[in-house]
């Protein structure tokens, strides 16, 4: 699975934006008094040097290189309007 999504240096993330579908991309038009609706949440990831994993808290990323481990983590920011 790993050759059909990425050239030759391993598996990658895509970090996405905007709503989720099950089926993307979605490109289906909304009917008459439909509504959708969907939240965005950011994280200040720069510093950490990528994501490993993410929830609703934290993003958080594990780079072992020469058998040195280096952690990083970022909070996701509440105070944001």
């Amino acid at each position: 699975m790993d050759k059909i999504l990425t050239d030759e240096d391993g598996p990658y993330i895509e970090l996405m934006v905007g709503a989720y579908s099950d089926n993307q991309p979605d490109y289906s038009w909304l009917q008459p008094g439909e509504v959708k609706s969907f939240s965005m949440y950011w994280y200040p990831f720069r510093e950490i040097g990528g994501v490993k994993n993410a929830n609703l808290d934290a993003a958080v990323n594990l780079e072992v290189t020469n058998g040195v481990a280096k952690v990083g983590s970022a909070p996701r920011r509440h105070d944001l309007r």
